[in-house]
């Protein structure tokens, strides 16, 4: 039994300087890009660019209105809230293909971004060339996918916290699109507590949670959060109005979270007094735009 001890000993001194040499050439975990590295910063204002390049070029081609799609998934921690700009952007696409995207978010890269940054600035930037482009039959989507608490959305990058985005920042940055008819989302916990500050009778707003209460799905590796999820999901049905598909989706997730033991996260809706007729009409129709616009039926009200 020593001399088996003594050489499982001598096995261990021999194996163990290699094992660690093996660690050693391992190369270390590259940090997450963020837009205080310069490199990066300057990645995500090209790509910022070439997405308003291409959007406002093809933007000039639509005789009829247009829908302008906005997705902002604002934070790095879970891959979730990618996975709720690119579900919404996929049921916008079908309903109307003509529709102008732009996608940013800040699912964690290390090498090259293939995205924008979503942060403050670039939401700011790009409702700025909106407004400017915009015409009176165009339709505004306004998607934004976060953390969040009263009354504002957490914006992370690469794992680092900056500035919160407060619930009236984002009202004044939509005052550059003025009355442009809009559906505005958002998936965050306590996202309720914005609506007051963006109410408009010319928006529908649709969010996660009321004012005090917290919303799910946020965990690193969900593909999307409930409320995303249970309305964009498989269950959406865009013959159905914003209205229809969102007292649907509440109660899928209410029987859910039920389920699942959970607070009632009390999804909310405001519509805005120009907005009721669209509000209960077929979200395909309103969105696809080849019926009516909804200014030229705001006007015959």
């Amino acid at each position: 039994m020593k001399i088996i001890g003594l050489l499982l000993s001598l096995t261990l001194t021999i194996i163990s300087p290699h094992q660690l040499s093996l660690a050693a050439d391992q190369p270390p975990t590259k940090p997450a890009l963020t837009p205080d590295k310069p490199a990066a910063n300057a990645q995500s204002k090209q790509l910022f660019k070439q997405q308003l390049a291409e959007n406002l070029e093809r933007a000039k081609q639509i005789e009829q209105g247009r829908l302008w799609y906005a997705g902002f998934g604002l934070d790095s921690g879970s891959k979730a809230f990618r996975g709720d700009v690119d579900l919404v952007q996929k049921r916008i696409s079908q309903i109307n293909p003509l529709r102008l995207s732009f996608v940013m978010d800040n699912h964690q890269q290390t090498e090259n971004l293939d995205r924008p940054f979503a942060h403050l600035g670039n939401i700011n930037e790009l409702l700025k060339h909106i407004g400017k482009h915009k015409r009176d039959t165009d339709v505004l989507v306004l998607f934004l996918s976060a953390h969040g608490n009263i009354p504002f959305l957490a914006t992370e990058i690469g794992d680092q916290r900056y500035a919160d985005i407060q619930a009236t920042q984002l009202a004044t940055a939509l005052e550059q699109v003025k009355d442009l008819p809009s559906l505005i989302i958002i998936s965050a916990c306590h996202s309720g507590s914005l609506i007051p500050a963006l109410e408009k009778p010319t928006r529908i707003i649709v969010t996660a949670a009321a004012k005090e209460k917290t919303s799910y799905g946020c965990q690193p590796l969900s593909n999307n959060t409930f409320f995303v999820e249970e309305y964009f999901g498989d269950a959406f049905d865009p013959t159905l109005s914003v209205k229809a598909n969102f007292d649907s989706a509440r109660k899928r997730i209410s029987e859910r979270e039920t389920r699942e033991k959970l607070i009632p996260s009390e999804p909310q809706i405001f519509i805005g007094e120009k907005m009721k007729n669209v509000a209960d009409r077929a979200i395909n129709q309103w969105l696809s735009l080849t019926t009516a616009p909804a200014s030229s039926a705001m006007a015959a009200r």
